[in-house]
C-alpha cells in the first residue's frame, strides 16, 4: 500500500494527479507538507478538496521544519532549532485546522484529514480558544453548523511524538474530546526522536482496548481496509 504526493499550491495540477492517480489499486492516501502559501481552508484549494472528495480516500497533512520566509516563521529569529522545531509543527497545524474548520470545509466536502507529526497538546488548545471565538463571533463562520471543537473531534490524528510528559494527560485528551476512535500509531521512523510501537502498547494509562484502537483498528478504519 502507499500514498500519492500532492502540491496545494498548483491546485489545478494536483486535482488532476488526485483524479489520474487515487483510484489505483493500493493507493490508501493523499500525502502532503503542511508548507503551503495559504491556509487549506482558502478558496485557491476548493479544486484539491473536489478531487478528494470524488477520489474517497484520505488526506495527510504532514510537518515540516524547513525555515522560509512566510508563516509561521518569519519575524520569529529562533535562536536555536530547539526553538524553531518546538513551535513550528503545531503552529502550521493550528492554522490549518483554524481555517479549515472556519471556512466550512467538512460541512461542504465530505473528506478525512489526518494531521501528522505535531503531537497531541495543540488540539485542547485550539479547542478550547476557537469555542470561545465562536460563541462571540458566529458571524464569522457562516458555514458551521457545530462548535469547532466538534469538529476537531472528527479530524483524524497520529500519536508521534507523544507530549504525555505527566500521568494520564493523554488518555485524558482521548476521553476529553472523543477522540479514542481518532488516533492512529505513527513512529516517523528513522528520525532520531521516534517513536517505537512500544511506546503506545506499553503506555501505563491507555486500556487494551485503547491500545489496540490506535495501533490497529482506528488505521484499518481510517485506510478503509
Amino acid at each position: 500500500y502507499g500514498k500519492m504526493v500532492i502540491v496545494p499550491d498548483h491546485p489545478e495540477e494536483s486535482a488532476r494527479e488526485i483524479d489520474r492517480v487515487a483510484g489505483e489499486d493500493g493507493i490508501v492516501g493523499i500525502f502532503s507538507v503542511d508548507l503551503t502559501k495559504f491556509p487549506l481552508g482558502h478558496e485557491r484549494y476548493d479544486p484539491v478538496w473536489e478531487a478528494i472528495e470524488r477520489a474517497d480516500v484520505p488526506l495527510f497533512l504532514h510537518s515540516e521544519s524547513s525555515v522560509y520566509a512566510g508563516f509561521p516563521t518569519a519575524g520569529f529569529e529562533f535562536g536555536t532549532f530547539l526553538e524553531h522545531h518546538a513551535l513550528v509543527h503545531p503552529f502550521l497545524k493550528l492554522w490549518h485546522a483554524t481555517s479549515l474548520i472556519v471556512q466550512g470545509i467538512p460541512e461542504r466536502y465530505d473528506v478525512d484529514v489526518c494531521f501528522m507529526e505535531a503531537g497531541q497538546s495543540w488540539i485542547q488548545m485550539l479547542a478550547n480558544r476557537l469555542d470561545r471565538e465562536y460563541v462571540e463571533r458566529p458571524h464569522d463562520a457562516p458555514e458551521m453548523e457545530r462548535l469547532p471543537s466538534d469538529y476537531l473531534s472528527e479530524f483524524y490524528y497520529t500519536t508521534q511524538p507523544l507530549e504525555d510528559t505527566r500521568p494520564g494527560q493523554l488518555a485524558d485528551i482521548l476521553e476529553r474530546y472523543d477522540l479514542e476512535d481518532q488516533f492512529c500509531f505513527t513512529g516517523d521512523y528513522p528520525h532520531y526522536d521516534f517513536d517505537a510501537p512500544g511506546a503506545v502498547a506499553g503506555h501505563p494509562d491507555l486500556s487494551v482496548d485503547q491500545k489496540t484502537k490506535i495501533l490497529q483498528d482506528n488505521p484499518k478504519e481510517f485506510f478503509d481496509l
